[in-house]
């Protein structure tokens, strides 16, 4: 963690997203996310990619679980959520385990990497994690995962991408200081289209994306008391910035947030 309370910029993911950095986004996000939590957001995406009682999910990123509980209690989807994070992946087999859920599982692991059995999920769901991937990257994970999804199998993915005009030196500074490789929307689609998938869309959600970030900056200045009895000062004024940096760059969208549906 830097003296400000960032995510540091280097280093493994497996490092970066430490439990006091999940805990520390779980309170802005709420629980069990570390990105928009809301219920009408995950509706509407399951109403773009629906979800049915025993269907096998793929999560990606699954981060401290927020996702993959609402597909199976909500929606009887049997999940297997991996995640680079050892911290983050242990606190949602403890939380399971807690609430008595079967229908998930949870482990750690690189998407480049881990064994991915083919033919074996009816979905890939995937929440603003491929931005920390370069391209070359990028292209090996959705190639690995078109093979891991059944004939007709689908994805449904929300990521941060960046503008298609030119950025500004404050959007350059916030993509290094954060270790994003963020590509265009277009982009995005290319990579999922090159990597065999078809009915590729995308959808731009900026709105949505900055909607969020006015509603998560309020609550921080509002409960800022209840954050400090948790996390220093430094995270708390390090956040701070770091939202009004969002706020300002995905109001003139330079920095942007889609909805991308594919089917294998």
């Amino acid at each position: 963690m830097t003296s400000d309370g960032a995510i540091p910029p280097v280093g493994p993911l497996s490092v970066r997203f430490s439990q006091r950095s999940a805990l520390r986004s779980e309170w802005i996000y709420g629980d069990g996310y570390q990105g928009p939590s809301s219920l009408a957001l995950f509706e509407a995406l399951v109403a773009r990619q629906p979800v049915w009682p025993g269907m096998d999910v793929l999560e990606i990123g699954s981060g401290l679980g927020g996702d993959a509980f609402r597909l199976s209690t909500r929606h009887g989807a049997r999940v297997r959520g991996i995640d680079a994070s050892p911290d983050m992946t242990r606190l949602c087999v403890e939380r399971a385990a807690e609430q008595g859920l079967t229908g998930v599982e949870f482990q750690t692991g690189d998407v480049r990497t881990i064994d991915l059995d083919e033919s074996s999920v009816d979905l890939v769901w995937t929440r603003d994690c491929f931005m920390y991937l370069s391209p070359p990257d990028k292209r090996l994970a959705w190639s690995r995962l078109r093979g891991a999804l059944r004939p007709g199998g689908r994805v449904m993915i929300t990521d941060y991408c960046r503008g298609a005009g030119e950025c500004s030196p404050a959007f350059e500074e916030m993509h290094r200081d954060s270790g994003f490789h963020l590509i265009t929307q277009d982009d995005y689609a290319a990579v999922l289209e090159s990597a065999g998938f078809t009915d590729v869309v995308t959808e731009n959600r900026t709105g949505d994306l900055t909607a969020s970030e006015i509603e998560e900056r309020t609550r921080m200045i509002e409960e800022r008391d209840g954050f400090l009895t948790r996390f220093t000062s430094e995270e708390y004024d390090g956040l701070l910035r770091r939202w009004d940096t969002k706020i300002s760059l995905s109001s003139n969208e330079e920095l942007t947030w889609m909805v991308l549906t594919a089917r294998a």
